[in-house]
């Protein structure tokens, strides 16, 4: 005996019902819009992000005291160079002195993790950058930081200087989450909701329709089908009379 357990998809179907339905998608999808857009605006905090660049100066004497011509080995060992420095800008010795000084309302663990470093291969250039809600303290911050960096690193990595190529200006950019991108965000996720529950439904659906559904959920066959003219129109029966009226054809 045929397992009537099992499952068929009506794919045409489904595209069908969906199809049909594509205004509830369209309307989930402007409503998360909507709340997505709002919930950014109310939620998202202005941010300033401040950079600024540094020079790691180091000379390469050679072993009879002329200056050494850099070449591959000397470029490998600046880049070891750049990487013991940018573990050094964020330990919290440094990270400490300045929350210190400019009383900051973080400890230096918060501030090592919030300072970022990175170095650029072949160079001895390190690019530093704070992102703050106060463009003003971003900018006192980060110069803070590599004030004391360059201290602590020309004394503990024995580094002839640490040149700024620049210093951190105050930054004008806002670099807070776009709204409008939560905003497309959200509607993608609410058509998607959206369309799965609708697929659920039906695909949960067990109504019978057709001779063919009877066949599928009750497994018995169809002796006959009766036809309905769409022409044929039956009211209710009227609660005085209580007979039944038929409409013209």
């Amino acid at each position: 005996m045929e397992n009537r357990n099992e499952m068929e998809i009506d794919l045409l179907g489904l595209l069908l019902h969906l199809k049909s339905k594509i205004w509830i998608i369209l309307l989930a999808a402007v409503v998360f819009a909507l709340g997505g857009f709002v919930i950014a605006k109310a939620t998202n905090s202005p941010v300033y992000t401040a950079t600024a660049r540094l020079y790691v100066y180091q000379k390469n004497v050679a072993p009879d005291g002329t200056a050494e011509v850099l070449d591959n080995s000397s470029l490998s060992i600046a880049t070891q160079l750049l990487r013991d420095c940018a573990v050094i800008i964020t330990g919290e010795n440094v990270t400490g002195e300045v929350v210190g000084d400019l009383n900051l309302n973080m400890d230096a663990k918060a501030l090592s993790k919030a300072v970022t470093v990175s170095y650029r291969e072949n160079t001895r250039i390190l690019d530093l950058s704070y992102t703050d809600t106060d463009p003003q303290r971003a900018a006192d911050v980060l110069n803070a930081v590599c004030d004391e960096a360059a201290q602590q690193i020309t004394k503990i990595m024995n580094v002839d200087a640490i040149n700024p190529v620049f210093k951190a200006s105050v930054p004008a950019a806002n670099n807070s989450v776009d709204a409008n991108k939560s905003a497309i965000t959200a509607a993608i996720i609410g058509a998607v909701l959206a369309a799965v529950v609708i697929v659920v439904i039906f695909l949960m659906d067990d109504t019978i329709r057709n001779e063919d559904d009877v066949d599928n959920y009750l497994g018995v066959s169809t002796l006959a089908a009766i036809p309905v003219s769409a022409e044929l129109k039956v009211v209710r029966p009227s609660r005085k009379s209580g007979k039944k009226k038929i409409g013209k054809r």
